[in-house]
């Protein structure tokens, strides 16, 4: 029978199997580090380095690393908030809020959203780098008849673009571009409604911004009962549990 294999995080000793990552083993022993681009059901992205994390190997070295593309080693140990990891994390949402489109109160993702929730969690009042109202404003595509796409509040974190190809084998959305001037967009920078998109809504469940929503129809609605000329039926949905 094989030695159980574990490492100690904030003190704690806790054992690992097959996780596929460092993330899962923190999860696993019920705490847990803020993070963008990260879904289980997703392949591992490292690109919003919010879920780094402080290692010590058993020779004294010490490393920061994001914890979702670090696969777990035996005797090392993890600490998730020392100064220097805040300070990091504290860092990225300034330049991530920085090159965001804050008009937060009109935003349908607003008090559901990550970037939201993280940047009240880290104390986020001053932000040294430049805003976004310096800078050239790219325009909302409302193409879809489905969702809305606007990249201005787009943090880059690719989950959308990983579950374009991953859940439906589509890739309709994908990175253009390089350096500060990256962006999200679909195929040729076409809006999303001339693409080969077929409105699952995958994308949109999976990002952690306003960048995707669903189309807000509560106006046409109203309209439509309040029409004189309209008969409005009303339909309830029974909701069936498998157990």
């Amino acid at each position: 029978m094989t030695d159980k294999k574990t490492l100690i995080i904030e003190g704690k000793e806790v054992e690992f199997t097959d996780e596929p990552n460092l993330l899962e083993v923190i999860r696993k022993a019920g705490m847990n580090v803020p993070t963008f681009c990260y879904r289980p059901d997703l392949t591992s992205f490292g690109a919003c380095r919010m879920c780094v994390v402080e290692v010590e190997y058993p020779n004294g070295r010490k490393i920061i690393n994001s914890s979702c593309t670090m696969p777990p080693e035996v005797g090392v140990k993890v600490y998730l908030n020392t100064e220097k990891v805040r300070r990091i994390r504290k860092t990225v949402l300034e330049l991530l809020l920085a090159n965001h489109d804050r008009k937060c109160l009109t935003c349908d993702k607003s008090g559901d959203c990550e970037l939201q929730k993280y940047a009240e969690e880290y104390n986020i009042r001053d932000i040294r780098f430049p805003d976004k109202a310096e800078k050239e404003y790219l325009p909302i595509d409302d193409s879809s008849p489905s969702f809305v796409r606007d990249p201005n509040k787009c943090i880059l974190c690719g989950a959308c673009v990983r579950a374009c190809s991953e859940f439906q084998g589509h890739s309709v959305l994908g990175f253009a571009n390089r350096g500060s001037k990256t962006k999200v967009q679909p195929l040729n920078g076409r809006p999303i409604g001339q693409v080969d998109c077929i409105n699952c809504g995958q994308c949109v469940a999976v990002c952690p911004t306003g960048a995707l929503t669903i189309r807000n129809e509560v106006d046409l609605v109203w309209d439509q009962i309040n029409n004189p000329e309209k008969t409005v039926v009303v339909q309830m949905a029974r909701q069936f549990v498998l157990l």
